[in-house]
């Protein structure tokens, strides 16, 4: 996809916005303070007509069926300026009209996802997650749009995106997706961090509770983390990168097209380089290794992903090796992380983990609330213990010629945004492909079934053992155990 900022003064969001002005459905969004709404309007392209104006059921990175139609607080429908006569629709998130119509007017009330504010109105800062707030009419989700957002005052919303005095953003892009899934603000202050880094432009900008807030080192955390995603897939998955950092905001984090917008709640930034490293590895592994049920996005119907624990356990622990790789854990922390989570996923799993499955808490994640799994079973904790394991077993397998490493950079090869996603059996294929035979059983008892995972048996394999809650050299360890516990996790060698 192609996106476009104008009047922000930040990055040009690099590829040519569509020659399709003619078809491009233009938004335009205003917000109101009291009470707290935002009025949108939905305006079709010269000639064009709709019935039917929809709403999304979820968003992207969220797993949870929020069915944004319940925000939706009233809705005007015009052809040529004169009202239309609405029906509400055959679900929550949809409305139709009793004849056809040209324009949408709109509003939604301020809400909140799992992991981040989708509409958020304070006295002194507005911030938008757009996919939980745009509608579309009739199928122009996948036609080139365009959204101007105008702040409701210039002089108390001062600074934008940008850093300078901005009183609207507007975004285009060749489909409604990446609108919605690049977020922006307006606020009375921020701070910002901006690099360059392999000719791509990296920025941290703090909003929100700044006081005191030294965003240089908050920079310097994510330039680490973009730094070791450069190391291993050797390019960039984006044409520029943006940290939204809403200080005093929701304590979570959650990825988008290009950038995450993070929770902070610390002024200490080492403190948040675990989420900061995270929701950066997203970039790659969501964002860019895809499976073929989230490709392209289709913000009605919910999908049924089988890998979630893959896209969110497997980036938990690619996160925690980069942040090893990039010297802020030591090998001995890095261990006693991987301890620390099994050990947690036991204790608090209890019977769940011998009941349902990884694909089991990956596939019903919807049915719970949370976004985290099913039945007490958490796709981010198991997912990340046995993306350990899995990399142990890789090495192990290999005489130590492979590793986890491969899986996704093979991956990150095969998928992207002009690439189909990947088949829910291909990380099955690759740690096969990787590893040997023997990685397709351990992968199935990992993953498809929900039998205690072999921990102690694959630690051995590798040279090490479990002592309390730390992980250290097993003292009868083989030679090739010996050779993988040396060498573990260092980076991947050409």
């Amino acid at each position: 996809m192609n996106l476009r900022l104008v009047g922000l003064g930040v990055f040009a969001f690099a590829a040519v916005f569509a020659n399709a002005a003619d078809k491009t459905v233009k938004y335009t969004m205003k917000f109101q303070k009291d009470p707290p709404l935002a009025i949108i309007t939905i305006k079709l392209p010269d000639g064009e007509k709709g019935t039917r104006f929809t709403m999304p059921a979820w968003i992207p990175g969220d797993y949870f069926a929020w069915n944004f139609g319940n925000t939706v607080k009233s809705v005007k429908f015009t052809r040529y300026d004169e009202d239309v006569t609405m029906n509400r629709g055959r679900s929550v998130n949809e409305f139709y009209a009793n004849e056809s119509f040209d324009t949408v007017e709109y509003t939604v009330t301020p809400s909140r996802g799992n992991f981040s504010d989708n509409l958020l109105i304070q006295p002194n800062l507005i911030f938008v997650n757009g996919a939980g707030l745009l509608g579309w009419i009739d199928d122009t989700y996948s036609q080139p749009s365009e959204l101007e957002a105008i702040a409701p005052d210039p002089e108390e919303f001062s600074i934008s995106n940008a850093g300078k005095p901005v009183s609207n953003q507007v975004l285009k892009s060749d489909t409604l997706e990446l609108i919605g899934d690049t977020p922006f603000f307006f606020s009375s202050s921020m701070l910002k961090h901006e690099s360059t880094l392999h000719k791509v432009d990296h920025q941290f900008l703090g909003f929100g509770n700044i006081a005191g807030v030294n965003i240089d080192e908050f920079g310097a955390i994510g330039n680490k983390a973009a730094e070791e995603g450069f190391k291993m897939f050797g390019t960039y998955p984006y044409k520029n990168y943006t940290f939204w950092g809403h200080f005093g905001g929701f304590p979570a984090g959650l990825e988008h097209a290009q950038g995450c917008r993070l929770g902070l709640w610390g002024k200490n930034a080492n403190d948040a380089a675990s989420l900061i490293f995270h929701e950066y590895v997203h970039a790659y592994n969501v964002k860019h290794i895809r499976p073929k049920q989230l490709r392209p996005i289709n913000a009605l119907n919910i999908p049924t992903v089988s890998t979630l624990w893959w896209l969110e356990g497997g980036t938990d622990y690619l996160a925690d090796v980069f942040r090893y790789r990039a010297g802020l854990l030591s090998k001995k922390e890095l261990l006693r992380e991987m301890s620390s989570t099994y050990n947690s996923m036991i204790r608090r799993g209890g019977q769940a983990y011998n009941t349902i499955s990884l694909r089991d808490s990956s596939e019903k994640v919807w049915q719970t609330r949370g976004s985290q799994g099913f039945g007490g079973v958490s796709y981010y904790t198991k997912g990340k213990v046995v993306s350990f394991l899995l990399d142990l077993a890789i090495r192990r397998g290999s005489d130590n010629a492979h590793k986890l490493d491969d899986v996704f950079i093979s991956l990150y090869k095969e998928t992207g945004l002009k690439n189909p996603g990947y088949d829910e059996g291909r990380i099955r294929e690759l740690c096969v492909e990787f590893g040997g035979e023997e990685l397709g059983p351990l992968y199935d008892l990992m993953v498809e079934t929900a039998q205690p995972l072999p921990w102690t048996e694959l630690l051995l394999k590798a040279g090490f053992r479990e002592q309390l809650t730390e992980i250290i050299d097993a003292e009868n360890s083989d030679a090739i155990g010996r050779i993988i516990r040396s060498s573990y996790p260092d980076q991947k060698k050409d």
